[in-house]
Protein backbone atom coordinates (compact mmCIF):
# COMPACT_ATOMS: atom_id res chain seq x y z
CA UNK A 1 0.00 0.00 0.00
CA UNK A 2 1.71 3.18 -1.27
CA UNK A 3 1.89 6.01 1.59
CA UNK A 4 -0.51 9.49 0.35
CA UNK A 5 1.88 11.86 1.06
CA UNK A 6 0.65 15.72 2.29
CA UNK A 7 3.01 18.10 1.97
CA UNK A 8 4.74 19.15 5.24
CA UNK A 9 4.57 22.63 4.86
CA UNK A 10 0.78 22.64 4.27
CA UNK A 11 0.88 21.16 7.93
CA UNK A 12 2.01 22.67 10.98
CA UNK A 13 3.88 20.00 12.95
CA UNK A 14 1.39 17.64 11.31
CA UNK A 15 -1.53 18.41 13.23
CA UNK A 16 -3.94 17.30 10.37
CA UNK A 17 -1.55 14.69 9.63
CA UNK A 18 -2.05 13.08 13.29
CA UNK A 19 -5.69 14.02 13.68
CA UNK A 20 -6.09 12.21 10.99
CA UNK A 21 -4.55 9.20 11.91
CA UNK A 22 -5.67 9.51 15.09
CA UNK A 23 -9.24 9.45 13.41
CA UNK A 24 -8.29 5.82 11.42
CA UNK A 25 -7.06 3.93 14.49
CA UNK A 26 -9.90 5.09 16.42
CA UNK A 27 -12.56 4.07 13.53
CA UNK A 28 -10.37 0.40 12.85
CA UNK A 29 -10.64 -0.26 16.65
CA UNK A 30 -14.09 0.61 17.00
CA UNK A 31 -14.65 -1.85 14.01
CA UNK A 32 -12.67 -4.68 15.24
CA UNK A 33 -14.51 -4.37 18.66
CA UNK A 34 -18.13 -4.78 16.71
CA UNK A 35 -16.71 -7.55 15.12
CA UNK A 36 -15.13 -9.70 18.29
CA UNK A 37 -16.01 -8.30 21.70
CA UNK A 38 -19.11 -10.01 23.24
CA UNK A 39 -19.57 -6.49 25.16
CA UNK A 40 -19.57 -3.33 23.54
CA UNK A 41 -17.39 -0.48 25.42
CA UNK A 42 -16.89 2.84 23.71
CA UNK A 43 -12.95 4.08 23.98
CA UNK A 44 -13.73 6.04 27.50
CA UNK A 45 -14.94 2.75 29.09
CA UNK A 46 -12.09 0.38 27.81
CA UNK A 47 -9.82 3.33 28.94
CA UNK A 48 -11.47 3.96 32.45
CA UNK A 49 -11.50 -0.28 33.17
CA UNK A 50 -8.07 -0.08 31.65
CA UNK A 51 -6.60 2.40 34.19
CA UNK A 52 -8.71 1.33 37.25
CA UNK A 53 -6.90 -2.42 36.55
CA UNK A 54 -3.22 -0.57 36.76
CA UNK A 55 -3.70 1.41 39.76
CA UNK A 56 -2.11 -0.36 42.66
CA UNK A 57 -3.96 2.03 45.25
CA UNK A 58 -8.59 2.46 45.74
CA UNK A 59 -9.30 4.61 42.94
CA UNK A 60 -12.04 7.23 43.57
CA UNK A 61 -13.63 8.63 40.74
CA UNK A 62 -12.00 11.68 41.75
CA UNK A 63 -8.78 9.73 40.86
CA UNK A 64 -10.10 8.49 37.90
CA UNK A 65 -11.01 12.39 36.50
CA UNK A 66 -7.85 13.33 37.04
CA UNK A 67 -5.70 10.38 35.78
CA UNK A 68 -7.91 10.72 32.25
CA UNK A 69 -8.43 14.64 32.31
CA UNK A 70 -12.33 14.26 32.17
CA UNK A 71 -15.06 16.18 34.38
CA UNK A 72 -16.39 14.83 37.69
CA UNK A 73 -19.78 14.18 35.76
CA UNK A 74 -18.29 12.07 32.67
CA UNK A 75 -16.61 9.96 35.32
CA UNK A 76 -20.21 9.62 36.49
CA UNK A 77 -21.51 8.89 33.78
CA UNK A 78 -18.89 6.61 32.65
CA UNK A 79 -18.78 4.43 36.10
CA UNK A 80 -22.70 3.79 36.14
CA UNK A 81 -22.65 2.69 32.42
CA UNK A 82 -19.81 0.16 33.22
CA UNK A 83 -22.23 -0.77 36.64
CA UNK A 84 -24.58 -1.50 34.89
CA UNK A 85 -22.89 -3.85 32.55
CA UNK A 86 -21.64 -5.48 35.65
CA UNK A 87 -17.72 -4.61 34.66
CA UNK A 88 -17.32 -2.38 37.64
CA UNK A 89 -18.13 -2.24 41.38
CA UNK A 90 -17.74 -0.02 44.33
CA UNK A 91 -16.85 -0.63 47.54
CA UNK A 92 -17.07 1.48 50.72
CA UNK A 93 -13.91 3.07 52.70
CA UNK A 94 -14.26 1.59 55.97
CA UNK A 95 -12.41 4.77 57.84
CA UNK A 96 -14.41 7.14 55.76
CA UNK A 97 -18.34 5.94 54.67
CA UNK A 98 -18.28 9.29 52.58
CA UNK A 99 -15.21 7.81 50.64
CA UNK A 100 -16.05 4.44 47.75
CA UNK A 101 -13.75 3.24 46.09
CA UNK A 102 -14.02 1.59 42.45
CA UNK A 103 -13.02 -2.38 41.57
CA UNK A 104 -12.83 -4.08 38.58
CA UNK A 105 -15.01 -7.34 38.71
CA UNK A 106 -13.99 -10.31 37.45
CA UNK A 107 -16.41 -9.99 34.15
CA UNK A 108 -14.56 -6.94 33.94
CA UNK A 109 -11.15 -8.46 34.23
CA UNK A 110 -12.28 -10.71 31.32
CA UNK A 111 -13.68 -7.83 28.94
CA UNK A 112 -10.79 -5.97 29.74
CA UNK A 113 -8.20 -9.18 28.61
CA UNK A 114 -10.43 -9.33 25.35
CA UNK A 115 -10.42 -6.01 24.53
CA UNK A 116 -6.59 -6.07 25.19
CA UNK A 117 -5.98 -8.54 22.82
CA UNK A 118 -7.96 -7.01 20.06
CA UNK A 119 -6.37 -4.26 20.83
CA UNK A 120 -2.82 -5.28 20.62
CA UNK A 121 -3.72 -7.11 17.48
CA UNK A 122 -4.30 -4.47 16.04
CA UNK A 123 -1.34 -2.60 17.02
CA UNK A 124 0.49 -5.30 15.42
CA UNK A 125 -1.07 -4.51 11.80
CA UNK A 126 -0.72 -1.21 12.32
CA UNK A 127 3.45 -1.18 12.70
CA UNK A 128 3.68 -3.54 10.13
CA UNK A 129 6.14 -2.10 7.66
CA UNK A 130 8.41 -0.28 10.61
CA UNK A 131 11.53 -1.20 11.60
CA UNK A 132 12.69 -1.42 15.42
CA UNK A 133 14.44 1.78 15.03
CA UNK A 134 11.86 3.76 13.19
CA UNK A 135 9.08 2.88 16.15
CA UNK A 136 12.13 3.59 18.80
CA UNK A 137 12.13 6.82 17.33
CA UNK A 138 8.51 7.69 16.32
CA UNK A 139 7.94 6.65 20.26
CA UNK A 140 10.44 9.48 21.16
CA UNK A 141 8.83 11.65 18.93
CA UNK A 142 5.24 11.22 20.30
CA UNK A 143 6.96 11.45 23.80
CA UNK A 144 8.63 14.74 23.68
CA UNK A 145 5.88 16.46 21.91
CA UNK A 146 3.51 15.17 24.91
CA UNK A 147 6.12 16.56 27.17
CA UNK A 148 6.84 19.56 25.20
CA UNK A 149 2.74 20.25 25.58
CA UNK A 150 2.85 19.20 29.25
CA UNK A 151 4.69 22.06 29.73
CA UNK A 152 2.74 24.49 28.18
Amino acid sequence: MEEKLIPKQELPLGMILINRMNHEIFRVLRKQIGVKAEIKLTVEEFALIYILSRKQNKVTQKNLAEAMGKDKSTILRLVSSLENKELIGKMECRDDRRKTYLILTKKGEKVLDQYIEIETGLIEKLKYGLSNSEEDRLYKMICRIKTNAETL
